[in-house]
């Protein structure tokens, strides 16, 4: 295989073309080549979080009882108390993006079905 300069390279590629249609070994390239004919995206599906976000700063709790009873126990575990800390502080910030995005998203639902 012979090398050739870039420049003739994207020279070659911007000189292709190819129809709407054409197929290369079940590929189609209109979309590649003219995106107006790619197909429209789906809806973007709404999903509750504060299920995931409940159970997740559960566990950081859960975590963080562990590390203050060893503590107690006199272990040394305050980057571990410190951590756990931020975990349950994140995931109630999170609760809470979630409770005003849902908010959002319900009014917002209710002003496109009027």
């Amino acid at each position: 295989m012979a090398l050739i300069p870039i420049h003739q390279h994207n020279q070659r590629i911007a000189n292709l073309r190819l129809a709407p249609d054409t197929k290369i070994k079940g590929m189609k390239f209109a979309p590649i080549i003219n995106p107006d004919v790619c197909k429209p995206a789906p809806k973007a599906v709404q999903v509750d979080l504060r299920k995931t976000f409940l159970i997740i700063t559960s566990w950081w709790l859960i975590a963080l009882a562990v590390s203050a009873i060893l503590m107690a126990c006199g272990f040394h575990v305050i980057e571990a108390i410190v951590l756990c800390s931020a975990g349950v502080i994140i995931g109630v910030l999170m609760l809470v993006w979630e409770h005003f995005d849902r908010w959002d998203y319900r009014r917002l639902g209710a002003a496109d079905s009027k």
